[in-house]
């Protein structure tokens, strides 16, 4: 499915940590602002790596403290939700961001691969990632 062929003008970016992993996602934003131009885009981290992308010009920082537990989670999803997404894309895909991409109610979700199980097997000397392309890479197959 094109993306591009949806009229998108609120993008939502779901990454919570970690340090290096928001960075790979910087490549994507631009392609996205590219893509979508008049599109705002919102990026959803924990208050820790906020920093990260505050002065990024094409995004908007969202930041929450995972100390607040579920009732700052939920009170987070509640201002995400009245944002009204045409499109959240989960960068994190763990049961947190997954809620968040729900409950956030978009018009459209996607999420990349995170090949999960590759990785667990790597622990184990088993490595089946040899041929799979980079994480940074991985991000723009959400949005393929």
């Amino acid at each position: 499915m094109n993306l591009s062929a949806f009229n998108i003008k609120r993008i939502l970016l779901i990454r919570t940590s970690s340090f290096g992993d928001i960075i790979l996602t910087t490549a994507l934003i631009r392609a996205l602002k590219k893509c979508f131009a008049s599109a705002e885009i919102d990026f959803f981290t924990k208050k820790q790596y906020q920093i990260l992308l505050e002065h990024h010009p094409f995004v908007n920082v969202i930041g929450f403290d995972p100390e607040q537990g579920f009732s700052g989670l939920r009170k987070a999803i509640r201002e995400l939700r009245a944002k009204k997404y045409d499109l959240v894309i989960d960068l994190q895909v763990n049961p947190r961001s997954i809620l968040i991409r729900y409950l956030s109610w978009p018009r459209m979700q996607r999420q990349y691969r995170k090949y999960s199980l590759k990785r667990r097997l790597l622990k184990c000397g088993i490595n089946l990632m040899k041929n799979t392309e980079p994480v940074a890479e991985r991000y723009f197959s959400a949005v393929e």
